[in-house]
Parts: structure tokens; C-alpha cells; sequence
């Protein structure tokens, strides 16, 4: 007997295919968790994130390294910040220059380590008035 619709699947061969994509799903299921594959990703996304992250911060830090570089060797031509630099470091002056240095004058506990009194002890004839 010939089938009038050939493109049908008889109903015993539903159900086997049924069954079998049941089994596929079942299977991929425990597959997935058994291997944890969710948090495999997770990491793999994140160390994806962070290498982004660490090479933006590279290519900033080369900049920087960059101008900091064309600082420097402008620092060898400049006589200013020559001047400056052993202003700086060696304490050298000019001729007849005059250099003042201002010392702030101790407030509070400093005041009384500096005077070498300690505050926190009252003199018993200051409470007897």
C-alpha cells in the first residue's frame, strides 16, 4: 500500500525521534553542568574585559612615557630648569642672593613639647583660686 503523504513520519517513528531529541537535550544538559561550562565562560569573558582594560592603561602609560621622555631631554638644553634642578638639589645660590626660610610657630601639644612643659598636668594652686 503506497503512503498518500510520504513527507509523514509513521506515529512509532515520532515517538523514537521524540525520545531520542529528549536524551540529546538530557545529555548536552548534564554535559554543560558537569563541565561548568557558564562559568568557563565567565572567565573567559573577564580575562577578555581585563586584557582590554590592560592595554588601554598600556598605551596610556607609553604616552606618558612618551612626554616624560621629550621632558627630559628638553631638561638638558633648558637653563632654567638646569637652574632650578641645582637650586633644588645641591642648595647652590646666586651672588648676592639672600634666601629666608620661615619656620610655623607650634600650635596645641606641639607648643608645650616645644616649650618642654606638659599641659596635661594642672598646677594644684590654679584650681585652689
Amino acid at each position: 500500500m503506497m503512503n498518500r503523504f510520504p513527507w509523514r513520519i509513521p506515529f512509532l517513528g515520532a515517538v523514537s525521534y521524540a525520545v531520542a531529541l529528549g536524551v540529546l537535550i538530557s545529555a548536552t544538559y548534564w554535559y554543560v553542568g558537569y563541565r561548568d561550562l557558564p562559568g568557563l565562560y565567565n572567565v573567559y569573558w573577564n580575562g577578555e574585559l581585563e586584557t582590554e582594560n590592560l592595554q588601554r592603561v598600556l598605551l596610556e602609560e607609553e604616552a606618558k612615557a612618551e612626554t616624560l621622555e621629550a621632558h627630559v631631554a628638553g631638561l638638558d638644553s633648558d637653563p632654567v630648569e638646569l637652574e632650578a634642578a641645582m637650586r633644588r638639589n645641591k642648595n647652590v645660590v646666586r651672588k648676592g642672593e639672600r634666601i629666608s626660610r620661615f619656620e610655623l610657630e607650634p600650635t596645641g601639644q606641639d607648643r608645650s613639647v616645644a616649650s618642654g612643659r606638659d599641659d596635661s598636668q594642672t598646677d594644684p594652686r590654679d584650681s585652689a583660686q
